[in-house]
């Protein structure tokens, strides 16, 4: 029996809107997405395949490739070609990157705008 089985049909349809409603209001800046990408990359100093840094960063295929060579193309990570894998892996500019981006999101906090 599943977890909402005691519940209405009605019922549960309300509650998986909700869920999705709360899914959608947390859309993240692509900034943030940016450093998710990194940190991910920052625990795996071998490096990371394209599907590793997706589920990482939570995010699908599609949208993780046009970002990854965004990053590439601002020096924030560099990517090897082994056979026919492709490796990621952040750079001492992205390192930097993800620095000041913790300490602009600590100023925001300090400042009670964590909203944005």
């Amino acid at each position: 029996m599943s977890e909402c089985g005691h519940l209405s049909e009605s019922l549960r349809q309300s509650w998986f809107r909700r869920q999705f409603e709360v899914c959608q209001s947390k859309k993240r800046a692509r900034v943030d997405i940016y450093a998710d990408i990194l940190e991910v990359l920052k625990h795996r100093p071998e490096g990371a395949l394209v599907t590793r840094i997706s589920y990482g960063a939570g995010l699908p295929l599609d949208r993780v490739k046009p970002m990854l060579e965004t990053l590439a193309n601002f020096g924030l990570l560099s990517m090897r070609i082994s056979g026919e894998s492709r490796f990621y892996y952040i750079t001492r500019r992205g390192m930097e990157f993800l620095e000041a981006y913790r300490k602009v999101q600590g100023f925001m906090t300090f400042l009670g705008n964590d909203q944005q």
